[in-house]
């Protein structure tokens, strides 16, 4: 074999090394085609030729891309990233800030204009955020998390829950006796708490500086119970988790050990004799006779005494009424009034 024919099959081994090579870049620009035409006129819903006749390609024809019936082909976008990482309704969200802290954004539930309500959290490492995040959806899901708001002091709870929870639902006494341990014991004592930090420490040294003010132990249980009722009903609705008051240990109350001497015979017969000059005579003498309070016998009726039977009922406690002035307001007490035609000047 000479050099001419050796140069003439290198020239024709190079020709078809060309053509392979075309035809594979074509065969590659066809198939990009095919895949950019086919997501371009992607749909959900599969077209009517397509439905019951699965498609086959031919041997001339170039390899189809294919395409999932329903569902778009799948990227890479940073947008489907996004969504992706997208948090569910009422998920926690922790991110680092640029201050170089772990922050967190805890759902509390809404506040009283139906805005939702996030409570913000700041820890050093996210360990310590978690642990701290994790704490609080606790409390949240229990109930006995911090409602949204500026936090009760025990000053303003005792003042609104006096006036606006308890005055309606309860007795005339027992209304002014939580009135007065409100405002002369609990407030000036512990009103400066914040109701949610309050302590069982805080009311014990109440009591025990209400004692050596001179205030005797009942009067230092009647404070007891009025905070007790007070800060539960503060617990039920989610302003503490605690109640401090619960907690307190009162002092311990001692027997009066004075016995009460009855009255005498000679003495009830005087009794008798006065009050018989009174129309309501018969109070005094049930009175002495069964024993009763005084208001168990201003509250009795007629329906409630049987004589048939010999016996009486006592449904009702009627209350001494309080004392008020009856002059109205534009007659002050020691004013006179210009009547017409009298000529006197107003005081």
């Amino acid at each position: 074999m000479n050099d001419r024919d050796l140069d003439s099959r290198e020239d024709h081994t190079l020709v078809l090394l060309r053509v392979e090579e075309a035809a594979r870049r074509l065969q590659i620009g066809r198939t990009s085609a095919t895949a950019t035409s086919a997501a371009e006129s992607w749909s959900p819903y599969p077209s009517a030729d397509s439905v019951g006749s699965p498609s086959t390609p031919s041997s001339n024809s170039p390899p189809s891309f294919a395409v999932p019936t329903g569902r778009p082909p799948k990227g890479n976008t940073m947008e489907e990233q996004k969504k992706r990482m997208r948090r569910a309704n009422g998920e926690s969200a922790i991110y680092f800030g640029k201050d170089e802290r772990w922050h967190a954004r805890v759902p509390m539930g809404y506040k009283d204009d139906g805005t939702p309500y996030r409570r913000h959290l700041t820890r050093p490492t996210r360990k310590e955020l978690v642990d701290e995040v994790r704490r609080l959806e606790k409390q949240r899901d229990e109930g006995s998390a911090r409602q949204p708001g500026k936090p009760w002091t025990v000053e303003k709870w005792l003042l609104h829950w006096i006036e606006n929870i308890a005055k309606p639902v309860v007795s005339e006494n027992t209304y002014d006796g939580y009135e007065v341990a409100v405002r002369v014991h609990l407030v000036p004592g512990v009103g400066k708490h914040r109701i949610d930090r309050l302590e069982p420490e805080h009311l014990e040294s109440l009591y025990r500086r209400m004692q050596k003010a001179g205030s005797k132990a009942g009067t230092a249980h009647q404070a007891h119970r009025t905070a007790r009722t007070a800060l539960g009903e503060a617990v039920r609705r989610g302003h503490a988790s605690k109640n401090a008051a619960a907690l307190a240990k009162p002092p311990r109350m001692e027997e009066d050990e004075t016995e009460v001497e009855p009255y005498s015979v000679e003495e009830v017969q005087r009794l008798l004799l006065e009050v018989n000059k009174r129309r309501n005579s018969a109070r005094w003498m049930l009175a002495l006779a069964l024993g009763l309070r005084q208001g168990e016998t201003l509250g009795l009726r007629w329906e409630d005494v049987d004589l048939d039977n010999e016996y009486l009922k006592l449904r009702r406690n009627r209350l001494r009424p309080k004392y008020a002035h009856g002059c109205s307001d534009s007659a002050p007490v020691g004013g006179r009034r210009a009547t017409a035609g009298s000529g006197a000047d107003p005081a």
